[in-house]
C-alpha cells in the first residue's frame, strides 16, 4: 500500500520538453517583449498626455497576464518584476522632473508598483491552481486508465487458465503489485467448511507465511478470518491500533510480518470459498488503506472471484472426466481377473517417469490419461483371447495386435489431446521399429508413447498372468536394462529407474528437448 502522492507542480511552458509546449514559450517571451516595447515608446513619447499616461498604464497589465498565463509562477513574478523596472525608468525621469508635489508622485508611484505586483502574484497564483487541479484530474483519469489496464491484463490472464492454483497466483501477484502491498496471501475452505488451507502466497520480501504453502488451520483460530466468511464483507486488522493489544490466535503471527491486514472474503457463487490476506508492514499513516484501494482490491478479488468459480466448475468436470476414464479402464481390465488395476498403475508408473524428467503439467496430465486408457481396445478382442491360458496362435495375435488402433478409433470422437491418442496408438512400438501397429522407430514415437511403452511393461512383468507367474522388482528392472535401446527408450528407462531409487546406467537427458511431434 504505497504512500499517498501529491500532484507534482506543472512544468513551465518554456521547459517542458514537449516541442509544441517549447514553440508556445518562445511566441510568449516575443509577445511580451514586443507589446513592453511597444508601450514604453508610446509612454516615452507621449509623457506630457496625462489621459494617454493613465491608458498606458493600463496597458502594462497585457505583458503580465501573458507571462502568468504561459510560465510558471518564479517565473512569471520575476518577469512582473522586470516590467515594473521598465514602467519605472521610463515615468520616473521626466515625471519628477515636471511634478511639484513629489509626495503625489511617489504615492502614486507606489502604488501603481503594488497594483502590478498584485496583478503578477494573483494572477500566476490562479494560474498554479488551475494547473495544479488539472494535473489532479489527469492524475486521476491516468490512475483509472491504470486500473482498467490492470483489470483487463488480470481478466485475460486468469482467464487462460483453469487451474484453481495459478488463478489464485496470478491473483496474489497482481494484488501486490496493483497497491504496492507488503504481501498477499490466499486461503481456500476446505470440504468440511471448518478449516483453511494457505493456497498461495506472494511477497515483496521474505515472511514466514510464503514458506508453509498447503499448511491448514482452524477456522477457530483465525476469528477475524471467520468474520470476513460469515459477513462476506471486508474486514481490517490493525491499522491505526499499531501496537494496541494482541489479537490472539494466528492473527497475532501474521501482525509480525505485517502491522495492518486485510481481509477479502472470497465470494464464489453466492458462497465464501476462502480468504484473501493482504498485509502491509509500514504505518497506517504512512500507508493508509484509502476507498480508491480497497475499491481496487475489491473490484480484483471479486473479477478473481468469478475466475476461481471457473476453475473450480472445470475441476469438478475433470474430477468427473478422470472418474468416467477410470471406472471404464476398470471395466476393461475386469475382462481379465489377471489385469485387474491395470491401467490404474500403468498411469501411476508413468506419471513417475513423466515427474522424474521434469516434463510440464499438460504432458502429465496427458500420461495420465493415457495410462487409464491405452488398453480400451481390448473390449474388441475376444474374452477367450485375452484370458486364454496358454501362448497365443498366430491368428490369435495378430488379434491382441490390433488393439491399439481400436483404441485410437473409439477415441476418435472423444474430445481429449491428440497427445493421448497418439500415445494409445504407439505404445507398442519398439524403439527399434519392430514394434507394432506401424514399426515407428526412435524419436519418432511420440514421446507419451516411449514413457507409456515402459509403464506399461513394468506393471505386466510384475502381474500375474495366466500363462506365466510375476516377476519381481529386481528381475523386470533386469529385463527393461536388458530391453534398452531395442524395445525401448534408454533415457526413458534411465528416468524409471531413478524414480524407482535405483541407479541408472546412462546419461539423464533432457526429454522436452527432443521431443518429437506426436504422430
Amino acid at each position: 500500500m504505497n504512500e499517498a502522492q501529491t500532484p507534482s507542480e506543472p512544468t513551465a511552458v518554456g521547459q517542458d520538453n514537449n516541442p509544441s509546449a517549447g514553440s508556445a514559450g518562445k511566441l510568449a517571451i516575443i509577445l511580451i517583449a514586443v507589446t513592453v516595447a511597444v508601450t514604453a515608446i508610446v509612454q516615452y513619447l507621449t509623457n506630457d498626455d496625462n489621459e494617454i499616461q493613465e491608458l498606458l498604464y493600463m496597458a502594462y497589465f497585457v505583458p503580465i497576464a501573458i507571462a502568468c498565463r504561459y510560465f510558471e509562477r518564479r517565473r512569471a513574478l520575476i518577469m512582473t518584476g522586470f516590467i515594473i523596472a521598465i514602467y519605472s525608468a521610463i515615468f520616473f525621469p521626466r515625471t519628477i522632473i515636471q511634478s511639484e508635489d513629489h509626495q503625489e508622485l511617489y504615492i502614486e508611484l507606489f502604488g501603481r508598483w503594488g497594483l502590478f505586483a498584485a496583478a503578477g502574484v494573483l494572477l500566476s497564483s490562479f494560474r498554479r491552481g488551475v494547473a495544479n487541479e488539472k494535473e489532479k484530474v489527469l492524475d486521476v483519469n491516468r490512475q483509472k486508465v491504470e486500473r482498467l489496464e490492470l483489470l483487463m491484463e488480470l481478466s485475460n490472464t486468469i482467464s487462460a487458465s483453469l487451474k484453481v492454483e495459478q488463478v489464485l497466483q496470478v491473483l496474489a501477484t497482481r494484488i501486490v503489485e496493483a497497491i504496492d502491498a507488503t504481501y498477499c496471501s490466499i486461503f481456500l475452505l476446505e470440504d468440511d467448511g471448518g478449516h483453511l488451507r494457505l493456497v498461495t502466497s506472494h511477497s515483496q520480501r521474505q515472511t514466514d507465511w510464503s514458506s508453509r504453502l498447503g499448511m491448514i488451520i482452524p477456522l477457530s483460530e483465525l476469528p477475524h478470518f471467520e468474520t470476513a466468511i460469515n459477513s462476506k464483507e471486508s474486514v481490517i486488522v490493525g491499522g491505526r491500533r499499531d501496537g494496541d493489544g494482541n489479537s490472539g490466535g494466528r492473527i497475532d503471527e501474521m501482525l509480525e510480518a505485517a502491522r495492518s491486514l486485510l481481509l477479502y472474503p472470497l465470494i464464489v457463487e453466492g458462497a465464501a470459498a476462502g480468504v484473501v490476506c493482504i498485509g502491509e508492514q509500514r504505518c497506517w499513516d504512512r500507508s493508509p488503506v484509502s476507498y480508491e484501494k480497497t475499491a481496487l482490491c475489491q473490484t480484483i478479488v471479486n473479477q478473481g472471484a468469478v475466475a476461481v468459480g471457473n476453475a473450480l466448475t472445470h475441476q469438478a468436470l475433470e474430477e468427473a472426466f478422470i472418474g468416467t476414464i477410470r471406472s471404464l479402464a476398470e471395466t476393461i481390465d475386469a475382462k481379465d481377473p489377471s489385469t485387474r488395476g491395470h491401467s490404474d498403475w500403468a498411469s501411476k508408473y508413468a506419471l513417475m517417469i513423466g515427474r522424474q524428467a521434469g516434463l510440464d503439467d499438460g504432458i502429465l496430465e496427458n500420461l495420465r490419461y493415457a495410462g487409464y486408457l491405452h488398453d480400451i481396445g481390448k473390449i474388441g478382442i475376444p474374452d477367450e483371447v485375452l484370458g486364454k491360458p496358454g501362448r497365443l496362435t498366430q491368428e490369435e495375435w495378430k488379434l491382441m495386435k490390433k488393439h491399439p488402433i481400436i483404441s485410437a478409433k473409439i477415441l476418435e470422437p472423444v474430445r481429449i489431446s491428440d497427445e493421448v491418442k497418439a500415445a494409445i496408438r504407439h505404445h507398442h512400438e519398439r524403439f527399434d521399429g519392430k514394434g507394432y501397429p506401424y514399426g515407428l522407430a526412435g524419436e519418432s514415437i511420440p514421446l507419451e508413447a516411449r514413457i507409456l511403452a515402459v509403464a506399461d511393461s513394468f506393471e505386466a512383468m510384475t502381474s500375474t498372468r495366466p500363462y506365466r507367474e510375476a516377476l519381481t522388482d529386481e528381475q523386470a528392472v533386469a529385463e527393461l536394462v536388458k530391453c534398452s535401446g531395442t524395445q525401448f527408450d534408454p533415457a526413458i528407462v534411465n528416468y524409471f529407474l531413478a524414480a524407482l531409487g535405483r541407479p541408472a546406467f546412462g546419461h539423464l537427458m533432457d526429454l522436452e528437448e527432443e521431443r518429437p511431434a506426436a504422430g
